[in-house]
């Protein structure tokens, strides 16, 4: 690399906003037209040389305070070359990235909504570029309406397995693990919906999704007696609508596909 050194600017935007694939009548898109913030709310970068795999430069920030579109990363004194460029964001903990690949869902949990861009970069003082990278998502969604409930549920939990568990910085995501997240419910509605951000399932399997439901007057958990399998994927939403039907205690399942609702399964519950 040569001793020459330059400031360069590159800029950065969220190009995957709004999740793929169409929206139920009653769910609100993403709007597409908010400040980069919105989407990205900190970031964390390196620089390393293509060549030998040296880290040049790396910064944090903890808070994205612009209220523009997009965010310029300013690199200065960078000697010429050609190097990696990856910008992480949203990351739930940063020393995570010093051991990649990095874990999507630590100890089983939910966590952020995360972003990532990579770009190999040539920097060479003098000359006038125009860098602009594309973050992308890296999880998916599932987003269940529960409707019907009985007001004698005041908690759901809901468990999606076989999603991959950890990601690399080239997007190769590897390893598997499982998620939980509980809802409360405060039986006043009959309607609710329960979204969770999860890693796509794992290759050439389907995850399995179950949920619990809490009877708070006798303590008991009742559960679907089956999994439902459903197929996560990056920047897309599964949508589902599960309906109780009373007084046969069975949960009719509704998928959203192709632009409308489809049946797809009736099932019972069980004390667990």
């Amino acid at each position: 690399m040569s001793d020459c050194t330059y400031r360069y600017q590159i800029k950065l935007f969220v190009e995957e906003k709004r999740y793929s694939g169409g929206y139920p009548d009653g769910v609100e898109p993403i709007n597409e037209n908010l400040e980069f913030k919105a989407y990205v709310g900190d970031l964390y970068y390196t620089l390393q040389c293509v060549d030998d795999g040296a880290l040049v430069a790396s910064q944090v920030f903890e808070t994205i305070d612009t209220d523009e579109k997009e965010f310029t990363l300013t690199l200065d004194n960078i000697p010429n070359g050609r190097y990696e460029l990856t910008v992480w964001g949203n990351v739930d903990n940063v020393d995570y990235l010093a051991r990649l690949p990095y874990t999507l869902h630590t100890n089983e949990v939910e966590a952020s909504d995360i972003y990532l861009a990579s770009k190999i970069v040539d920097l060479n003082e003098g000359e006038i570029q125009d860098i602009s990278i594309g973050m992308r998502r890296l999880k998916g969604k599932l987003y269940i309406e529960l409707a019907d409930l009985p007001p004698h549920f005041d908690k759901v939990t809901k468990t999606v397995s076989n999603i991959h568990s950890v990601v690399s910085d080239d997007v190769i995501y590897s390893g598997e693990t499982k998620v939980s997240k509980s809802f409360p419910l405060d039986g006043q509605y009959s309607t609710v919906a329960i979204e969770t951000l999860l890693a796509p399932t794992v290759s050439g399997k389907r995850s399995l999704l179950s949920l619990s439901f809490h009877h708070k007057e006798t303590g008991q958990e009742l559960q679907m007696d089956s999994p439902l399998e459903v197929v996560v994927k990056k920047n897309e939403i599964t949508y589902l609508k599960i309906g109780y039907k009373s007084p046969e205690g069975k949960l009719e399942v509704w998928l959203f596909v192709d632009g409308k609702w489809q049946l797809i399964n009736k099932l019972d519950i069980k004390r667990i």
